[in-house]
């Protein structure tokens, strides 16, 4: 390739960048994607986390009696006193 192919393939190429559109960047937090994730969080992901801290506070209040069993009760009280604050820590 000789340096008059080289100059005229660089012209050439530069031409056709400056002829193609501006391409769009993603954009985050916006768009059909976003509308995906929040009706997945809405649908399935809350029920979901909150029925699995549900599931958690009632294993804790149903612990088998051992020496713990004070704790056991009281850390599934907080949690089923407090399982939509807990939801709220995963952004729900």
């Amino acid at each position: 390739m000789t340096n008059k192919q080289r100059i005229v393939t660089a012209l050439a190429i530069a031409a056709v960048i400056l002829i193609l559109p501006e391409l769009a960047h993603a954009q985050a937090g916006g768009g059909q994607g976003q509308s995906l994730i929040n009706w997945v969080v809405t649908t399935i992901g809350r029920p979901l986390l909150n029925a699995g801290i549900l599931l958690v506070a009632f294993f804790l209040l149903c612990a088998r009696v051992s020496l713990g069993i004070v704790g056991f009760v009281a850390a599934g009280g907080l949690v089923i006193a407090n399982y939509q604050q807990i939801s709220g820590f995963f952004g729900f």
